[in-house]
């Protein structure tokens, strides 16, 4: 049957989508600059990829829980830490056109040999072996789903041709049936996301059609494809009115699947995917295992939702709450009660606790997940806790090393036993120090959290000094660093700037510092909400409109 399947298989676009052109951390100085004085210029629309959890995400939000997803999908690539960066500037490879190829042959069939699933996803029984006109009518309601848009009778007519040549070799219309549906789900209109905007001069501004706006906001705030309610409203010209895109975006955050978004935007924000290649000395931490990371991610991820949609707290205390989310692993890692009654434990064997007030453990920067990420095998690491700070949670950029430095730490010995001592050593090259002292004296702070987050008072049997600085700030101990970050303008200013990164897979050009130091002052001005952010990303000019790329359709 290798002609049948070859006649499914649709082209997939393999050339790289467009490139950003801003360093990382352009937009950082834009907070201060008034708005009128920085006209807003959209840059060039581009064209992205899905991500492997926007098109894990759409199989099953068009097909239901029930189908069993495919593993071997080829992994994403990282710009700037971000997948949804990466998606604008990478291409599929040959083995990767191969697994999609794969993964839509084995999910057709399991839609369509599912008697319960075709009949609620079909529309139409046949009326024998082939039938043509069951065939569009349930590929162009799947197509709908799975393009995003509103599909044409032309489009559709070669699946339809391809499902009837195979119903007829195979005699039965559903085993036919699933040939068509592999090539909508192969094909480069399911995998890329088209931005190209209405019809306007090439290197004019131009607004994104419906349906590009339409997925524009729902792989922002779904991390998945739009529901047949945004794509009607897309139909309608409903998001092209101010109160159409409101409403939209209003209904879009009070659904369940805004926090799958926001756990996306987390996810890749600080680099919790790769938590999956964590590895730790058994001899130095037996107590380590990857149930460990899997936990700490859990934590970090149900911290943020909290913050952001129960309660709709400030999100700057993101970094000093005692609150948490831990299972009976992170429970016993972290010394605390796990609660006993069954009420007050989720279904995934979660429960929320407050930390000890008597110690330094706060936040963020108390989750294993950032102390697993920010150390060594073997060791914790002030510098890499001390650059996590700084690059991802202030937008501070760290020069790279000088080729061939020697990045070594001294060993510990009787007269340098503590971490701090040993740093204070390196640090005496002055190559070493003058980029290790952006990093250390914030690390530092860190120290009483060993190499998977635990607590200690000790290091080496020597006590740890936590004291700590940023700039002309100190502070004591962990604690005195996160509220010295919460209470930091250049917090609330670098989420702003990676949420928008991330909703609009790129970073900022100069001609958009003006809206993003606009959206900073909004941010403060509403409190310091993050799903106020949400909603005005979503709904801002900067979203909707682009540059008429060279070549239009």
């Amino acid at each position: 049957m290798t002609w049948l399947r070859s006649l499914a298989l649709l082209p997939l676009l393999a050339a790289s989508c467009g490139k950003s052109e801003a360093p990382a951390d352009a937009a950082a100085p834009a907070a201060d600059v008034p708005v009128a004085e920085v006209p807003f210029e959209p840059p060039a629309a581009v064209m992205r990829r899905l991500t492997r959890t926007q098109y894990l995400n759409t199989l099953r939000d068009v097909f239901g829980n029930e189908v069993v997803l495919p593993a071997s999908i080829e992994p994403d690539t990282a710009r700037e830490g971000f997948f949804s960066i990466g998606a604008s500037e990478s291409a599929v490879s040959r083995r990767g056109v191969e697994q999609f190829q794969a993964a839509a042959f084995d999910v057709a069939s399991q839609v369509l040999r599912n008697e319960a699933q075709r009949m609620r996803l079909l529309g139409c029984a046949p009326a024998g072996t082939q039938d043509d006109a069951c065939a569009r009518t349930a590929l162009t309601t799947l197509a709908r789903r799975l393009w995003r848009r509103t599909v044409t009778a032309e489009e559709i007519t070669p699946f339809v041709r391809v499902s009837g040549e195979a119903a007829t070799a195979l005699g039965d219309f559903h085993r036919g049936l699933e040939y068509g549906l592999a090539g909508l789900l192969q094909s480069a209109d399911l995998l890329y996301r088209p931005e190209v905007g209405a019809t306007a001069a090439a290197g004019a501004r131009t607004r994104f059609t419906a349906f590009e706006l339409a997925s524009r906001l729902a792989f922002f705030l779904w991390d998945g494809p739009p529901d047949d309610e945004l794509l009607t409203a897309a139909e309608q010209g409903a998001l092209e009115r101010d109160d159409g895109l409101r409403a939209q975006v209003d209904r879009m955050l009070r659904s369940d699947r805004a926090r799958r978004g926001l756990r996306a935007f987390v996810t890749e924000w600080l680099s919790l995917y790769a938590l999956d290649g964590v590895s730790r000395d058994a001899a130095v931490f037996p107590a380590y295992n990857a149930e460990v990371a899997t936990a700490a991610r859990e934590e970090t991820l149900r911290l943020a939702e909290f913050m952001a949609f129960d309660g709709e707290q400030d999100f700057r205390d993101l970094l000093t709450t005692r609150t948490t989310f831990v299972n009976r692993r992170l429970a016993a890692l972290y010394g605390v009660r796990f609660p006993a009654r069954a009420s007050e434990v989720t279904a995934t064997d979660f429960a929320r606790v407050e930390l000890p007030a008597n110690e330094p453990r706060r936040g963020l920067l108390g989750n294993a997940s950032i102390l697993l990420l920010n150390a060594h095998p073997t060791s914790t690491s002030p510098t890499l806790r001390g650059k996590f700070i700084r690059t991802v949670l202030i937008c501070s950029p760290i020069p790279d090393p000088p080729v061939n430095v020697n990045t070594a730490i001294p060993e510990a010995s009787m007269r340098l036993p503590t971490l701090r001592e040993r740093i204070a050593e390196h640090n005496t090259n002055d190559t070493c120090r003058s980029c290790h002292q952006l990093m250390d004296p914030i690390g530092l702070a860190l120290e009483n959290f060993d190499g998977i987050g635990r607590y200690r008072l000790d290091d080496n049997n020597a006590r740890i000094d936590p004291r700590g600085s940023i700039g002309s700030m100190t502070f004591n101990d962990a604690a005195g660093l996160a509220q010295t970050l919460r209470d930091h303008p250049d917090f609330p200013r670098c989420v702003v700037t990676k949420l928008y990164r991330f909703a609009n897979g790129r970073s900022e050009t100069p001609g958009e510092y003006g809206e993003v130091g606009r959206l900073q002052r909004g941010f403060a001005a509403n409190g310091f909400r993050l799903r106020w952010l949400l909603g005005e990303i979503a709904t801002s000019a900067a979203f909707r409109t682009a540059t008429a790329p060279e070549v239009m359709r």
